[in-house]
């Protein structure tokens, strides 16, 4: 069950509980959010990741249900129409997976409590390096030709 949380508005929607249900059974043992698996934090290299943010933990519920009822839609394709489902889905029946959330951020914090998100950046490839800072150059060459 998903843990209540204080700082939350109740729950006031009749169907909610039907997506609470859901939530829990997508609890199995080998899911990322698991009770008790702080493993699916860790990557081989020893990275740890982000806990997931409520749209995440939705998403990724949603997204085995599209993929089994079309296994051959893109990636791509199936990312969008989440995103459009998700707007759409009403401030009420987020709270189960905004809770499950703030759960799971609570959780990653007593796991990891040094912790602190530090984002890289990307390291650019050769060919992607040309192309935009060609079109940089082109325009600081303008510039400074003026």
């Amino acid at each position: 069950m998903v843990a209540n949380n204080p700082d939350l508005p109740p729950i006031d929607c009749a169907d909610s509980g039907e997506m609470e249900a859901d939530a829990d059974a997508s609890r199995t043992p080998g899911s990322p959010h698991a009770t008790g698996d702080v493993a699916w934090c860790k990557t081989p290299t020893g990275h740890i990741k982000r806990p997931m943010n409520a749209f995440m933990v939705w998403s990724q519920i949603e997204r085995r249900k599209i993929m089994e009822q079309s296994p051959d839609m893109h990636n791509a394709e199936i990312s969008k129409r989440l995103g459009k489902r998700w707007k759409l889905l009403r401030d009420c029946d987020k709270i189960p997976f905004i809770r499950e959330a703030e759960r799971l951020r609570l959780k990653h914090m007593a796991d990891y409590p040094d912790y602190k998100y530090r984002p890289r950046k990307k390291v650019k490839t050769s060919a992607g390096a040309c192309k935009a800072g060609g079109e940089k150059a082109d325009k600081g060459a303008d510039i400074m030709s003026s």
